[in-house]
């Protein structure tokens, strides 16, 4: 009797248009909004950087394991670089950044530990 073990990937799902998209949720960096385009989700990833109609609001649902650390942003802590406590800013590969709000620095700090 042959045993054969099944590795189940983290994936991220999204849609453009009529086109379904995933990738290993290892990959994924940031989602973010941006003013000049409500209703869009930006996302960086490792070799991806896509735009999609969404909400982050149900993403932060459905992806426990992101973390929002701004109104306008979820990243993925695993693929953190580094984290400037003074600035309040978050490296991730490639020189992606983001700001990290007042509020949620010490939330931040908690997890890191």
């Amino acid at each position: 009797m042959k045993k054969t073990i099944y590795h189940h990937k983290s994936l991220f799902g999204y849609k453009i248009g009529d086109r379904y998209f995933s990738l290993p949720m290892s990959e994924l960096m940031v989602l973010y909004t941006d003013k000049t385009k409500p209703g869009d989700i930006n996302l960086v990833a490792d070799n991806v950087e896509a735009s999609f109609p969404g909400n982050l609001n149900h993403i932060e649902q459905q992806h426990p394991n992101l973390f929002r650390c701004d109104k306008s942003y979820l990243v993925n802590l695993d693929n953190l670089e580094s984290y400037d406590a003074h600035r309040r800013v978050l490296k991730f590969k490639n020189n992606v950044e983001c700001k990290v709000s007042f509020r949620k620095a010490r939330e931040l700090k908690k997890l890191l530990k």
